[in-house]
């Protein structure tokens, strides 16, 4: 059953500037429209609609009409004309959308060029076109054949202006100052959560499950030397001559070194799944792994996977994305991160396999991202 508060939810992470006003909108479900609208005070949404897409379009089409709430986009409407008023709004929105990192929904407005503009001034941009006329006209087939917003309701007189001490937000500041509210944000809870003392635990027999990603393929295809040849200093005899020999084997040896994030915003049950997909990993190659939080707390040596039952999970801090990668070692060649994403990504690149249970989608400076769904655990994405 679909759930819009799930939906507000991912919204906010997005844009915690939608926190303003949030609390004073109301949500209606109303299936007789095609999509979602806004009358400034209330955003109606047909729930079907929204079956049909994914968790990151679902979040686009809440947050477009957040935004023509937050910009005030239906009391600048003055006396011009509705329809290239309507397609002026949407094109600069869903260009702001774009650039925080959420992919447009197949159908809408996708003008680039908006990115620079205020409503105001693309709308003059529009109007002022030669083939205004046409670009109306596709703009209105296209409505009845896609899903753009009618915007069937922003003839309604506001009932309340939700947007008051929202005066200085504009299109061309609204980016950053929402970037400036997930910095703060991040900084407090960070703050906060390093004031706890580190913990230090262990989840006891964590079971085992089929793998989320086919490591096997993926390692193999990364090419990474994993093993060794070396003569064998311990297991040494005596030949026919008695010589005493050293024997030439090949060693299995590790360079695989895996970290595991054990901030306050991962749970037991999100560091068992971590752990039970390490045990996967180890099928087929010896692995060290590792715990981060703030602070890198070193590597245990797994040797069997039962060794993993016995793991001792220290941490619940804050994140730092950044001391993960800078723990790797210099002889670790394959360098996986398990998280579930809430923190700055590092500046420097690096060339770290990111695994990320959770719908918020990063973007790291190299490397690799696979994407789990944590309320199933099976495999979203291998983006990047």
């Amino acid at each position: 059953m679909f759930n819009i508060n799930s939906v507000i939810d991912r919204t906010l992470i997005y844009f915690p500037i939608f926190k303003i006003l949030i609390n004073n909108i109301h949500f209606i479900e109303n299936n007789s429209m095609a999509t979602a609208c806004t009358n400034g005070n209330t955003i109606y949404y047909n729930s079907s609609f929204f079956q049909t897409l994914s968790k990151d379009e679902q979040v686009f089409i809440i947050a477009h009409e957040l935004m023509h709430i937050t910009l005030k986009h239906l009391s600048r409407l003055e006396e011009r004309d509705m329809e290239i008023w309507n397609y002026a709004t949407d094109a600069v929105t869903n260009q702001i959308l774009k650039i925080n990192g959420l992919p447009l929904v197949e159908g809408v407005i996708d003008c680039p060029d908006a990115l620079s503009f205020s409503a105001e001034e693309y709308y003059e941009i529009v109007k002022n076109r030669p083939d205004c006329e046409e670009l109306m006209s596709k703009y209105r087939h296209d409505k009845e054949e896609s899903v753009i917003a009618t915007h069937e309701h922003w003839n309604e007189e506001l009932a309340e202006d939700l947007t008051e001490g929202l005066s200085d937000i504009n299109e061309h500041n609204i980016t950053e100052l929402n970037k400036k509210l997930i910095h703060d944000e991040n900084e407090e809870y960070t703050s906060d959560i390093q004031e706890q003392e580190p913990t230090k635990d262990s989840l006891g027999s964590i079971g085992n499950t089929s793998p989320i990603i086919d490591w096997k393929s993926f390692l193999q295809r990364k090419k990474k030397k994993v093993f060794s040849a070396d003569y064998n200093l311990h297991n040494g005899f005596f030949d026919e001559d008695g010589i005493y020999k050293y024997p030439y084997e090949l060693i299995r040896k590790s360079n695989i070194e895996i970290l595991i994030d054990t901030s306050g915003s991962v749970d037991d049950e999100l560091v068992k799944a971590f752990l039970q997909e390490c045990k996967n990993i180890f099928d087929d190659y010896v692995i060290k792994v590792g715990c981060f939080d703030t602070r890198f707390y070193g590597f245990q040596d797994i040797q069997r996977k039962e060794d993993l039952d016995d793991f001792v999970i220290e941490g619940r801090g804050g994140t730092d994305f950044s001391t993960a990668v800078n723990s790797f070692s210099k002889k670790a060649s394959i360098k996986i991160i398990f998280t579930d994403g809430y923190s700055e990504m590092p500046k420097d690149g690096s060339d770290v396999i990111w695994v990320v249970y959770s719908d918020l989608k990063i973007n790291p400076p190299g490397g690799k991202v696979f994407y789990v769904d944590p309320s199933t655990l099976t495999l979203k994405g291998k983006s990047r």
